[in-house]
């Protein structure tokens, strides 16, 4: 009957995507085929969500919700997930671990950076990785807080350094304290920007506590130096406090 809806029942269907072409036929020949395709059975399970990473001390604790989604649109059991864990050295520290919470016990007398990320695994394999936030762990320096970067090192504190474009670094061709130690960044183009960032500092006990640095910048060059801190070792939660603009 023409324009009537038909219907096929395929009983035998693999886990996997499946692709089924439909097409009329008569006795001069076959028509132009339609296709459509689906994933049957249980997907491929999309990123975990909401991964969330915080400093407790001496341990730190990552946390993350499950994907309810497949990456084809296929049906994902949340509760019957695993879990893929790597810390920031792309070292293994879960392998199909069930549960959606992790902790890692830290050396609180050094400090440095953590971060994780973690893929969701299912029957049907393994999904993208997602990424938690950055802490920074251990100790904080207590106060008062000196560096002067001598001899273009920093033997004894934490620092890290980020860059989008340009040169980055410690140098020794220029300081302010004859010391040879100065950090530097030179941007190539438009939009590049460059951050340090210092170890976690402790303000107990201090009522008003003051930053102190000098700076060495060209005028008129359209770059700005930013101040910035982290709460709690939080990179996610930086708060620029205040901005030296050198093309004015």
């Amino acid at each position: 009957e023409l324009g009537a809806e038909l219907t096929f029942r395929d009983t035998y269907v693999p886990n996997g995507m499946n692709t089924y072409s439909i097409y009329t036929y008569n006795a001069n020949g076959n028509g132009i085929p339609a296709q459509r395709s689906v994933w049957v059975g249980v997907d491929i399970p999309t990123e975990p969500v909401d991964l969330r990473l915080v400093d407790r001390g001496s341990f730190v604790q990552l946390s993350w919700g499950a994907p309810k989604t497949g990456v084809h649109g296929g049906y994902v059991n949340p509760a019957a997930l695993t879990y893929n864990i790597e810390d920031e050295n792309y070292r293994i520290v879960g392998d199909h671990r069930s549960g959606t919470s992790y902790t890692e016990a830290v050396n609180a007398e050094k400090q440095t950076v953590k971060y994780y990320r973690v893929s969701a695994q299912s029957a049907a394999g393994g999904g993208n990785y997602a990424y938690s936030n950055s802490v920074i762990v251990g100790n904080p320096y207590t106060l008062p807080f000196f560096e002067s970067f001598p001899n273009a090192k920093t033997p004894e504190q934490f620092w890290t350094q980020q860059s989008t474009g340009g040169e980055m670094g410690l140098t020794n061709g220029i300081s302010a304290d004859y010391d040879q130690g100065s950090a530097i960044y030179k941007p190539e183009k438009a939009g590049d920007r460059g951050m340090f960032t210092s170890g976690k500092i402790s303000l107990k006990r201090a009522e008003h506590p003051v930053l102190e640095f000098y700076y060495y910048a060209v005028p008129g060059q359209g770059t700005s130096l930013a101040v910035g801190v982290v709460p709690d070792g939080d990179t996610d939660n930086l708060k620029l406090v205040h901005t030296i603009n050198y093309s004015s």
